[in-house]
C-alpha cells in the first residue's frame, strides 16, 4: 500500500510572531535575496498584509536588492540585523 502524503506549506506553522521571526532568521542566514523576499511574502500573507506580500512578490520576481528587502522587513515592523556567525562544525 502506498504511503499517503500531503503537500507541505510553511504557512501552517507560522502562527505566532516568534515563529515568523525565527523562520525569517533562518532564511536570512541560509538564503539569497530572492529566497528572503519569498519568505517575507509568506509571512506577510500569514499576517494578512496583502500590500506587503504584493511588493515582496515584485521584489522576488524582479531583481532583488538589499534595500528592497530592508523596506519589506520594515513594512512588517522588523529590521535586518547583523550577528556573529555560528562556527562551522569540523
Amino acid at each position: 500500500m502506498p504511503i499517503e502524503t500531503r503537500p507541505f506549506d510553511v504557512r501552517n506553522y507560522l502562527n505566532t510572531p516568534d515563529e515568523q521571526r525565527e523562520y525569517l532568521s533562518q532564511v536570512v542566514g541560509d538564503g539569497d535575496l530572492r529566497e528572503i523576499a519569498d519568505a517575507v511574502m509568506v509571512v506577510a500573507e500569514v499576517q494578512g498584509r496583502n500590500d506587503v506580500a504584493y511588493n515582496a512578490r515584485s521584489v522576488r520576481d524582479g531583481s532583488p536588492d538589499l534595500d528592497g528587502v530592508r523596506q519589506l522587513l520594515s513594512a512588517l515592523g522588523w529590521r535586518l540585523q547583523i550577528g556573529d556567525a555560528q562556527p562551522q562544525a569540523a
